[in-house]
């Protein structure tokens, strides 16, 4: 993920709608600094 590095994927909720990646961090006030953005992404599957 374009500045973030490498992710690997816990879950793949219903409630996500497409072309979109729900990032777990560990703090609202660290959500809320992050804040919704649009990213380059590179998908490696296995």
């Amino acid at each position: 993920m374009e500045g973030l590095g490498w992710r690997t994927v816990q879950d793949r909720g219903r409630l996500i709608g497409p072309n979109v990646i729900d990032l777990a961090v560990s703090t609202q006030k660290e959500a809320v600094d992050f804040g919704k953005q649009q990213r380059l992404v590179i998908l490696k599957l296995p």
